[in-house]
């Protein structure tokens, strides 16, 4: 850099300031490695003053997009984070105070709209009144620390143990240490595992290596991959007793994780239902057995079939009885069903009904009912209930129903031969 002198000034201050220049020639050039450091500086330096950038190196265009002229035309506010403003005018205050600021950190807008997050280490103005920064963009650390922390906020609250290990020595079960335990595992170990990160595994979990597990996690730390354990059975007195569902997979630098959970009572809640469900089967067995024992459906003749009737007939059995009864006329092809109430306690409405269904069913089928076993008592009943048997023959007991069934015995109210011979009694007579 060169500077033109006037001609016309006089000798004396010509020539003082011709030293002047030169002086200030040969500070500019000292400095001109300076200017090329700051320049070409891959930190964020910065001159500022009045609130407004004054000069700035390359490293902030390269970081937010704006050109350095976009960045010093505004007050430098303008770019900070709405959230971060009241902070930034704080510090801005302290500094005019005197004091340092050291590792501050805003948010700056890019010139696409997004924001990166900066760490400013700023000194009090000078006798001039400008500030000297540094800015340190930390974006990507501040979203490796927010990975980080989700990650260790999930692993921390998980529902399931996990451990992970560090095999200080290569090949060596033995130098497997405890580096991390989440909050599940110190649940399900039954045991505060936090003071015992740092130790051997074989200092935490005392009876570990009758377990053979050591070696397949050392071998998963130093081949990769992952293993479903199973079920293991851990017996040791200062840990929870039970079986432990565990699975292992292998990390970056000779680390493996183990998720595992203690899975005892659920084992004894499937062994229960287990049983559960037998004695479930056995009931419906039974039950099944039992509803066949009560309908029974006896075959007498290729074309008579009798289903006897002992005890209660409520609306479910009503329903087997016709189901059962039905069924085995199609399976037998049978003419005759022969219903024997002998036996049922009761006879009332439900009952009656149940056989007037059943007889209309056979009938549609092909075939006939009887029904025996009416008892005088049961036939008062059908009388004052006024129940239409709708043409069901009946018999007083079931062998009158078989042999009728056969051609021997006549129903029940029915008039003897000579009877119904036209106007005739029993001797001939007419009367």
């Amino acid at each position: 850099m060169s500077i033109e002198i006037p001609q016309r000034l006089p000798e004396d201050e010509n020539i003082a300031l011709r030293a002047r220049i030169a002086e200030l020639e040969g500070r500019v050039a000292e400095l001109e490695p300076y200017s090329a450091f700051f320049d070409k500086c891959l930190a964020m330096l910065c001159l500022a003053r009045d609130n407004r950038f004054v000069r700035l190196n390359r490293a902030w265009e390269d970081t937010l997009g704006w050109s350095l002229e976009e960045l010093c035309a505004r007050p430098y506010v303008e770019f900070v984070h709405p959230e971060d403003v009241a902070r930034t005018h704080e510090k801005s205050a302290m500094l005019e105070q005197g004091m340092f600021s050291l590792a501050f950190e805003n948010r700056y807008r890019c010139k696409d709209g997004s924001y990166r997050h900066l760490r400013w280490f700023s000194a009090p103005p000078d006798d001039s009144g400008y500030h000297h920064a540094i800015a340190q963009d930390i974006t990507e650390q501040r979203r490796a620390e927010e990975r980080a922390r989700v990650y260790e906020d999930t692993i921390m609250r998980s529902a399931t143990g996990m451990l992970v290990l560090q095999l200080d020595r290569p090949g060596d079960p033995t130098s497997l240490r405890l580096i991390m335990a989440n909050d599940a595992a110190t649940r399900y170990c039954g045991l505060d595992l936090r003071p015992e990160v740092g130790r051997v595994l074989s200092d935490v979990f005392t009876n570990v290596a009758a377990t053979g597990l050591p070696e397949i996690y050392t071998e998963l730390a130093m081949q990769g991959g992952s293993r479903d354990i199973g079920e293991v059975v851990y017996d040791d007195p200062r840990v929870a007793q039970g079986v432990f569902s565990v699975r292992a997979f292998a990390l970056p630098d000779l680390r493996v994780c183990i998720n595992f959970e203690n899975v005892t009572e659920r084992k004894k809640t499937e062994a229960a239902l287990r049983q559960s469900i037998r004695q479930e089967e056995i009931i419906r067995a039974q039950a099944a057995t039992l509803a066949e024992l009560s309908t029974p459906l006896i075959p007498v003749s290729d074309d008579v079939v009798v289903m006897p009737l002992i005890g209660t007939v409520d609306s479910t059995r009503a329903a087997q009885v016709i189901e059962t009864l039905l069924g085995g006329i199609v399976e037998r092809r049978a003419k005759t069903a022969i219903l024997d109430i002998t036996g049922v306690a009761v006879v009332d409405t439900q009952v009656a009904d149940a056989l007037v269904r059943a007889a209309r069913g056979v009938k549609l089928l092909g075939a006939r009912v009887m029904l025996t076993g009416i008892r005088p008592e049961v036939a008062r009943t059908l009388v004052e209930l006024a129940v239409d048997l709708g043409g069901i023959k009946t018999y007083g007991s079931l062998q009158a129903g078989i042999a009728a069934a056969f051609g021997g015995t006549k129903p029940i109210g029915a008039a003897p031969q000579a009877e119904r011979r036209s106007g005739q009694g029993p001797l001939g007579s007419g009367v």
